[in-house]
Formats: C-alpha cells, sequence, structure tokens
C-alpha cells in the first residue's frame, strides 16, 4: 500500500518518520489504483504494480499514528548493505547541501537532496550523474585491484611463486560487490557488476571477453533475475546508452596522427571530436527514449555531458568515493568536512 499526504504538514511529519520494514499501526483512507485519464502518459498504475504495489492511501487521523518498533527493520537485518547505506546517507547529509549531494552521488542516497539540485541536474540533462553506474563499478574495482596489487607486490615470498594478478582480481570483484551491495542493486549496478563478474572470471582463466556479448550477458542476467525491469525506464535507458556506445560504427576508428597534427594540438581536437560524439550517440539513444516516456530532452544536455562527464569521472567522483570512505570509517572528520563543501 502506498501511503501519501498532499497539502497535510502534520502527516507528512507522520510519514517522515515511518522507516521501511517498519511496524506501525495507523487509520488509513485506502483506494484502488485508478489509472490516469490521460492518453499518452506513463502508465503509473503498472509500474506500481510491478514494485509491489496494489493499492493507495492516505491517513485520516495522523495523531492515531504509532510508529511501533521503528529501529527493528526486517528489511535491513535482512540486507545490511541497505541499513548501511542510510547511515551513510545520514551521517554525509548532516554536513548541509554538500553532503546530501556526495551522498546521492556516492551511495545513491538521494533522501536529503532538495528540489532546486533535482531540478538543476534534470534541466541540464545529466540526471544520471545523480544515480549509481557502471562508473562507479568500475571505479572502485580498479581501486580495489590495484591497491591489492600493490600489497600483494610487497610479500616476495607469494611473488615468487605465484601471479598475483588473478588474486588482486578477486579482490576487486569482492569490492564491486560490496559497493554494489550498498548501492542499492538497481539495474544500472546489476548490469556493472554481471559484466564484471564476466570480464574479471574470464581475466583470471587468461581470456578476453568482447564487450558486446558481455553486455548481452548482462541483459539476459538482469531480466532473469527481474523481469519487470524490462519496462522501467531507468533500465531502458542504462541499456540503451551502453548499447549505443559499443555497437557505434565509428567508435573504434583511429587514425594514426601526423607530426603536424601533435605540434597543433590534433590530439586534443581529436578528443574533443570523440567526446562530442559519444555525447551525441547517447542522446540519440535515449532520446525517443524519454520523449516515449513523456520526459523532456532539454537542448543543453550535449554540451552539458560533453564538460561535465569528465570532471565527474576524473574529479568529483573520486572525491565522492573518498568522503564515503571517511564517513564509513568515521576518520579524517576535517578532509570530510572540506569535500562535503567542494
Amino acid at each position: 500500500i502506498r501511503v501519501t499526504a498532499f497539502h497535510q504538514p502534520r502527516a507528512l511529519a507522520v510519514l517522515r518518520a515511518w522507516s521501511t520494514g517498519g511496524r506501525v499501526r495507523a487509520r488509513l483512507r485506502i483506494r484502488p489504483l485508478v489509472p490516469l485519464r490521460n492518453p499518452g502518459g506513463r502508465p503509473r498504475r503498472a509500474a506500481l504494480v510491478r514494485r509491489g504495489i496494489g493499492a493507495r492511501a492516505s491517513l485520516v487521523a495522523p495523531p492515531l499514528a504509532v510508529n511501533w518498533d521503528p529501529g527493528t527493520s526486517t528489511w535491513t537485518s535482512r540486507l545490511p548493505a541497505i541499513g548501511f547505506r542510510d547511515r551513510l546517507g545520514a551521517r554525509l547529509s548532516e554536513r548541509g547541501r554538500g553532503g546530501a549531494l556526495v551522498a546521492a552521488m556516492g551511495v545513491g542516497d538521494r533522501r536529503g537532496l532538495v528540489a532546486g539540485d533535482r531540478d538543476a541536474f534534470r534541466a541540464l540533462g545529466v540526471s544520471h550523474l545523480l544515480a549509481i553506474s557502471g562508473l562507479h563499478v568500475v571505479a572502485v574495482a580498479a581501486l580495489a585491484y590495484f591497491a591489492s596489487l600493490a600489497c600483494l607486490r610487497r610479500l616476495s615470498a607469494l611473488t615468487a611463486r605465484f601471479d598475483t594478478r588473478p588474486i588482486a582480481a578477486g579482490v576487486a570483484l569482492v569490492g564491486a560487490t560490496a559497493y554494489a551491495a550498498i548501492g542499492g542493486w538497481g539495474v544500472a549496478l546489476q548490469r556493472a557488476w554481471v559484466c564484471a563478474i564476466v570480464v574479471v572470471g574470464l581475466s583470471i582463466l587468461g581470456r578476453r571477453a568482447a564487450s558486446r556479448e558481455v553486455l548481452s550477458g548482462a541483459a539476459l542476467g538482469v531480466l532473469a533475475l527481474q523481469p519487470a525491469a524490462l519496462f522501467e525506464l531507468g533500465a531502458q535507458l542504462s541499456f540503451a546508452a551502453t548499447a549505443a556506445l559499443l555497437f557505434d560504427p565509428w567508435a573504434g576508428e583511429a587514425v594514426a596522427p601526423n607530426e603536424g597534427e601533435i605540434r597543433s594540438g590534433g590530439r586534443g581536437r581529436r578528443f574533443l571530436g570523440r567526446s562530442l560524439r559519444a555525447s551525441a550517440t547517447a542522446l540519440a539513444a535515449t532520446g525517443p527514449i524519454l520523449a516515449f516516456h513523456g520526459v523532456a530532452v532539454t537542448p543543453a544536455a550535449l554540451l552539458a555531458n560533453l564538460v561535465l562527464v569528465p570532471v565527474f569521472g576524473f574529479g568529483v567522483l573520486p572525491a565522492c568515493l573518498l568522503a564515503v570512505a571517511l564517513a564509513g570509517l568515521e576518520a579524517g572528520e576535517v578532509v570530510l568536512q572540506a569535500l562535503c563543501v567542494l
């Protein structure tokens, strides 16, 4: 049952005190899920049914609502990573607006975001930066791989007998799995996690995986675990953008630069051209899907993604992961505060 409260401050305060998995007693007015009479709109009733919601309700008497045992959550007891993410998000959100952004981009906890931040990302067409995706998994896996490889190579007795790279790859896979669990196991995380398992597993066996086959296997794995993901907007955007970039016939073009191009900055122009083409390809693949679901596509998305995606990948994301690590270890309070402010 989906309980909502519109323009009722007291009822809204009661709902905010409830937590997932908690036990409550309240007087509700239950109504069936009536589909919207808006031809061409999104089928919200079908989306709610796929999420396990069969009715909608509203609080009749908010003062009579009782929150029984809110700390004992059956959901968080079954999935400790979700509870850990909630604690990380709350710890980061306490540091203001910047901390809420770090919580959203670092662990996928958007509860502390204000409406203005969401609208700003949506207006620029970069809302995907607020979602935990394959970029996060790759960053965590790479960090775990190189860190564990550096530690293993200090053990001379181990390096003399064994190849430490498969061991480091296994550690990277464990790190990626733990981060995906903390991130909430969204469809984008499931896709990235399955791809990581296939790539790392084949690398341990000394084989190389083709990107297109890996993406196809990830799609089959996600649909086997969650068939309803086929109808979710996030899943459609995630796979459509990734497939468009992988199946781009001009993505692998590489022309050897001559000496004049190197001197005149030809490499920079080629990098800019490839980045612009990748942004245009992803936008062309996801634009029709967004239009089908009634979501506006902003013309500024092309240039915004061209500028913000590299900045996010090389600057913002490492800082967010560092802040998440410090919040989880409850250490480096000064550095954590500085990262949240920046």
